[in-house]
Protein backbone atom coordinates (compact mmCIF):
# COMPACT_ATOMS: atom_id res chain seq x y z
CA UNK A 1 0.00 0.00 0.00
CA UNK A 2 3.36 2.55 0.20
CA UNK A 3 4.74 1.64 -2.99
CA UNK A 4 7.29 -0.11 -1.46
CA UNK A 5 8.53 -3.39 -2.04
CA UNK A 6 10.43 -3.95 1.67
CA UNK A 7 9.49 -6.99 4.31
CA UNK A 8 6.86 -6.55 6.11
CA UNK A 9 5.99 -7.58 9.59
CA UNK A 10 2.54 -9.10 10.67
CA UNK A 11 1.91 -9.50 13.64
CA UNK A 12 -0.03 -12.57 15.26
CA UNK A 13 -0.60 -14.46 18.40
CA UNK A 14 -1.60 -18.18 20.61
CA UNK A 15 -4.79 -16.91 23.08
CA UNK A 16 -4.58 -19.07 26.44
CA UNK A 17 -6.30 -22.15 26.74
CA UNK A 18 -9.50 -21.73 29.23
CA UNK A 19 -9.69 -23.71 32.32
CA UNK A 20 -13.72 -24.21 32.30
CA UNK A 21 -13.37 -25.54 35.98
CA UNK A 22 -11.97 -24.91 39.10
CA UNK A 23 -10.63 -27.58 41.12
CA UNK A 24 -12.60 -28.89 43.97
CA UNK A 25 -11.62 -31.13 47.19
CA UNK A 26 -11.93 -34.99 46.71
CA UNK A 27 -12.90 -36.31 49.96
CA UNK A 28 -13.25 -34.69 53.46
CA UNK A 29 -10.53 -34.57 55.58
CA UNK A 30 -10.90 -34.93 60.09
CA UNK A 31 -8.86 -33.65 62.42
CA UNK A 32 -5.97 -36.23 63.10
CA UNK A 33 -3.46 -33.88 65.18
CA UNK A 34 -1.26 -34.31 62.32
CA UNK A 35 -1.04 -30.97 59.90
CA UNK A 36 -3.15 -32.00 56.45
CA UNK A 37 -4.07 -30.34 53.16
CA UNK A 38 -7.17 -31.86 50.56
CA UNK A 39 -6.82 -33.91 47.28
CA UNK A 40 -7.63 -31.70 44.75
CA UNK A 41 -10.01 -32.90 41.63
CA UNK A 42 -9.42 -30.98 38.45
CA UNK A 43 -6.18 -29.51 39.71
CA UNK A 44 -3.38 -29.86 37.00
CA UNK A 45 -0.01 -27.81 38.00
CA UNK A 46 0.77 -26.86 34.56
CA UNK A 47 -1.76 -25.59 33.89
CA UNK A 48 -2.53 -23.30 38.13
CA UNK A 49 -0.26 -22.46 40.16
CA UNK A 50 -1.55 -23.74 43.82
CA UNK A 51 -1.26 -21.38 47.07
CA UNK A 52 -1.75 -23.41 50.07
CA UNK A 53 -0.89 -24.21 53.59
CA UNK A 54 -1.06 -27.15 55.25
CA UNK A 55 -3.63 -26.98 58.57
CA UNK A 56 -4.02 -28.97 61.97
CA UNK A 57 -6.80 -28.17 63.54
CA UNK A 58 -10.50 -28.43 62.57
CA UNK A 59 -11.90 -25.44 60.58
CA UNK A 60 -12.62 -23.44 57.43
CA UNK A 61 -9.43 -22.89 55.35
CA UNK A 62 -8.70 -21.86 51.88
CA UNK A 63 -6.68 -22.25 48.89
CA UNK A 64 -5.66 -20.17 45.70
CA UNK A 65 -5.45 -21.24 42.21
CA UNK A 66 -3.21 -18.45 40.00
CA UNK A 67 -3.50 -19.89 36.25
CA UNK A 68 -0.13 -20.12 34.76
CA UNK A 69 1.16 -18.37 31.42
CA UNK A 70 -1.07 -20.07 28.94
CA UNK A 71 -4.20 -20.24 30.70
CA UNK A 72 -7.23 -18.67 31.49
CA UNK A 73 -10.20 -18.95 33.38
CA UNK A 74 -13.45 -19.00 31.30
CA UNK A 75 -13.85 -14.78 30.66
CA UNK A 76 -10.47 -14.57 30.33
CA UNK A 77 -9.60 -13.75 34.11
CA UNK A 78 -6.17 -14.82 34.97
CA UNK A 79 -6.32 -13.64 38.65
CA UNK A 80 -5.89 -16.02 41.89
CA UNK A 81 -9.37 -17.89 42.54
CA UNK A 82 -9.97 -19.07 45.91
CA UNK A 83 -11.67 -22.79 46.96
CA UNK A 84 -13.03 -23.64 50.40
CA UNK A 85 -12.03 -26.55 52.11
CA UNK A 86 -12.70 -27.85 56.06
CA UNK A 87 -11.04 -30.24 58.17
CA UNK A 88 -14.16 -31.50 60.58
CA UNK A 89 -14.03 -32.05 63.99
CA UNK A 90 -13.00 -35.98 65.45
CA UNK A 91 -15.98 -38.29 66.98
CA UNK A 92 -15.84 -38.91 70.31
CA UNK A 93 -17.55 -41.91 70.27
CA UNK A 94 -18.91 -41.96 74.53
CA UNK A 95 -19.80 -39.59 77.73
CA UNK A 96 -17.08 -40.67 80.22
CA UNK A 97 -18.02 -43.23 82.61
CA UNK A 98 -16.81 -43.46 86.56
CA UNK A 99 -14.15 -45.90 87.12
CA UNK A 100 -14.50 -48.01 90.16
CA UNK A 101 -16.02 -46.78 93.32
CA UNK A 102 -15.41 -43.75 96.01
CA UNK A 103 -16.65 -44.34 99.45
CA UNK A 104 -17.09 -41.25 102.23
CA UNK A 105 -13.84 -40.31 103.75
CA UNK A 106 -14.78 -36.83 105.39
CA UNK A 107 -11.98 -35.43 102.37
CA UNK A 108 -13.19 -33.92 99.32
CA UNK A 109 -13.02 -36.58 96.68
CA UNK A 110 -12.58 -36.56 92.63
CA UNK A 111 -13.69 -39.91 90.28
CA UNK A 112 -11.71 -41.85 88.22
CA UNK A 113 -13.07 -41.88 84.18
CA UNK A 114 -12.97 -44.24 81.93
CA UNK A 115 -12.99 -42.83 78.48
CA UNK A 116 -11.84 -39.08 79.57
CA UNK A 117 -9.23 -37.51 77.55
CA UNK A 118 -8.90 -33.50 78.39
CA UNK A 119 -7.32 -32.65 75.13
CA UNK A 120 -10.68 -33.67 73.29
CA UNK A 121 -13.22 -33.25 76.55
CA UNK A 122 -13.25 -30.14 79.38
CA UNK A 123 -14.87 -31.52 82.61
CA UNK A 124 -17.35 -28.92 84.19
CA UNK A 125 -20.20 -29.35 86.70
CA UNK A 126 -19.57 -31.68 89.82
CA UNK A 127 -15.67 -32.27 89.51
CA UNK A 128 -15.82 -33.14 93.10
CA UNK A 129 -17.61 -34.20 96.60
CA UNK A 130 -16.99 -34.75 99.98
CA UNK A 131 -20.80 -36.22 100.99
CA UNK A 132 -21.96 -39.65 100.05
CA UNK A 133 -24.64 -39.11 97.56
CA UNK A 134 -24.76 -38.92 93.74
CA UNK A 135 -23.19 -35.97 91.43
CA UNK A 136 -23.51 -34.74 88.18
CA UNK A 137 -20.02 -33.92 85.89
CA UNK A 138 -20.61 -32.21 82.76
CA UNK A 139 -18.14 -32.77 79.60
CA UNK A 140 -17.81 -30.18 76.51
CA UNK A 141 -15.76 -31.19 73.29
CA UNK A 142 -12.58 -29.33 72.56
CA UNK A 143 -12.59 -27.54 69.83
CA UNK A 144 -11.42 -30.48 67.42
CA UNK A 145 -14.08 -32.97 68.53
CA UNK A 146 -17.58 -33.73 68.55
CA UNK A 147 -20.32 -36.15 69.93
CA UNK A 148 -21.41 -38.67 67.20
CA UNK A 149 -24.38 -36.69 66.49
CA UNK A 150 -21.99 -33.70 65.13
CA UNK A 151 -23.04 -31.77 68.20
CA UNK A 152 -20.64 -29.84 70.49
CA UNK A 153 -22.87 -29.46 73.40
CA UNK A 154 -22.23 -30.52 77.43
CA UNK A 155 -23.14 -33.72 78.12
CA UNK A 156 -23.44 -35.03 81.37
CA UNK A 157 -22.88 -38.07 83.54
CA UNK A 158 -23.14 -39.15 86.68
CA UNK A 159 -20.88 -40.62 89.50
CA UNK A 160 -21.26 -40.90 93.30
CA UNK A 161 -19.76 -41.47 97.08
CA UNK A 162 -20.86 -44.70 98.87
CA UNK A 163 -21.59 -44.26 102.13
CA UNK A 164 -18.34 -45.47 104.71
CA UNK A 165 -19.06 -48.38 107.41
CA UNK A 166 -20.87 -47.41 110.11
CA UNK A 167 -20.10 -48.50 114.03
CA UNK A 168 -21.31 -48.50 117.42
CA UNK A 169 -19.75 -49.09 120.59
CA UNK A 170 -21.64 -48.35 124.09
CA UNK A 171 -19.62 -46.76 127.55
CA UNK A 172 -21.03 -49.91 129.06
CA UNK A 173 -22.37 -53.65 128.68
CA UNK A 174 -24.03 -53.83 131.86
CA UNK A 175 -25.33 -51.80 134.83
CA UNK A 176 -27.34 -52.49 138.06
CA UNK A 177 -30.09 -50.16 139.45
CA UNK A 178 -31.18 -49.98 143.06
CA UNK A 179 -33.70 -47.67 144.81
CA UNK A 180 -30.71 -45.73 145.89
CA UNK A 181 -29.52 -45.30 142.24
CA UNK A 182 -33.25 -45.87 140.39
CA UNK A 183 -31.67 -44.67 136.74
CA UNK A 184 -28.14 -45.15 134.83
CA UNK A 185 -27.05 -43.61 131.39
CA UNK A 186 -25.47 -45.16 128.78
CA UNK A 187 -23.65 -43.35 125.99
CA UNK A 188 -23.72 -44.50 122.43
CA UNK A 189 -20.48 -43.57 120.34
CA UNK A 190 -21.75 -43.71 116.56
CA UNK A 191 -19.67 -42.67 113.18
CA UNK A 192 -22.04 -39.74 111.85
CA UNK A 193 -25.02 -38.69 112.00
CA UNK A 194 -27.77 -41.45 112.27
CA UNK A 195 -30.25 -41.32 114.80
CA UNK A 196 -29.61 -43.73 118.15
CA UNK A 197 -32.44 -45.36 119.51
CA UNK A 198 -32.61 -47.99 121.98
CA UNK A 199 -35.75 -50.55 123.47
CA UNK A 200 -35.93 -52.86 126.72
CA UNK A 201 -36.98 -56.31 127.14
CA UNK A 202 -38.61 -56.09 129.89
CA UNK A 203 -40.36 -52.22 130.67
CA UNK A 204 -41.88 -53.84 134.20
CA UNK A 205 -38.31 -53.74 135.21
CA UNK A 206 -36.46 -50.89 133.44
CA UNK A 207 -37.44 -48.22 131.14
CA UNK A 208 -35.58 -46.34 128.43
CA UNK A 209 -35.64 -42.90 126.57
CA UNK A 210 -32.96 -41.42 124.18
CA UNK A 211 -31.64 -37.85 124.03
CA UNK A 212 -29.48 -37.45 121.16
CA UNK A 213 -27.08 -40.50 121.55
CA UNK A 214 -27.31 -40.91 125.35
CA UNK A 215 -30.06 -43.92 126.32
CA UNK A 216 -31.81 -42.72 130.03
CA UNK A 217 -32.25 -46.03 132.06
CA UNK A 218 -35.42 -46.28 134.55
CA UNK A 219 -35.34 -48.41 137.48
CA UNK A 220 -39.14 -50.03 137.57
CA UNK A 221 -39.03 -53.34 139.23
CA UNK A 222 -36.97 -55.88 140.60
CA UNK A 223 -35.48 -58.83 137.58
CA UNK A 224 -33.18 -58.03 134.21
CA UNK A 225 -33.47 -56.70 131.13
CA UNK A 226 -31.62 -56.43 128.24
CA UNK A 227 -31.52 -52.52 126.69
CA UNK A 228 -31.02 -53.37 122.62
CA UNK A 229 -29.49 -49.82 121.57
CA UNK A 230 -29.90 -49.18 117.54
CA UNK A 231 -28.42 -47.09 114.99
CA UNK A 232 -30.07 -45.93 112.13
CA UNK A 233 -28.08 -45.20 108.66
CA UNK A 234 -26.75 -41.63 108.54
CA UNK A 235 -26.00 -38.94 105.64
CA UNK A 236 -22.81 -40.93 105.21
CA UNK A 237 -22.65 -44.06 107.21
CA UNK A 238 -24.56 -47.19 106.71
CA UNK A 239 -26.64 -48.36 109.82
CA UNK A 240 -24.20 -50.56 112.16
CA UNK A 241 -24.70 -53.54 114.15
CA UNK A 242 -27.57 -53.30 117.11
CA UNK A 243 -25.36 -53.58 120.59
CA UNK A 244 -26.79 -54.87 124.26
CA UNK A 245 -26.54 -53.59 127.50
CA UNK A 246 -27.71 -56.06 130.60
CA UNK A 247 -29.66 -54.21 133.67
CA UNK A 248 -29.73 -55.44 136.77
CA UNK A 249 -32.66 -54.14 138.91
CA UNK A 250 -32.63 -54.74 142.89
CA UNK A 251 -35.33 -52.35 144.74
CA UNK A 252 -35.80 -53.45 148.74
CA UNK A 253 -39.29 -54.22 149.28
CA UNK A 254 -40.27 -52.43 153.28
CA UNK A 255 -42.56 -54.33 154.83
CA UNK A 256 -44.78 -53.33 157.88
CA UNK A 257 -48.14 -54.86 160.05
CA UNK A 258 -51.04 -52.45 161.72
CA UNK A 259 -53.16 -53.60 164.62
CA UNK A 260 -56.87 -53.23 164.19
CA UNK A 261 -57.42 -53.04 168.64
CA UNK A 262 -58.79 -56.79 168.30
CA UNK A 263 -57.72 -59.60 170.24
Amino acid sequence: GDKSADEKEVLWSIGRATITTAPSVAGALTYTGEAQAPTWQNFDPAKLTKTETAQTNAGDYSTSFTPTKNYQWSGGDTSARTVPWSIGRATIEAVPEQSGSLTYTGSAQSPAWTGHDSAKLTIGGDTTGTNAGDYTASFTPTANYKWPDGTTTARTAKWSIGKAAGSLTLDKTSMSLTSASAFGTITANRAGDGAVSAQSSNTNVATVSVSDNTVLVNAVGDGTATITIKVAEGTNHTAPGNKTCKVQVDIPHIYGVSWDGTS
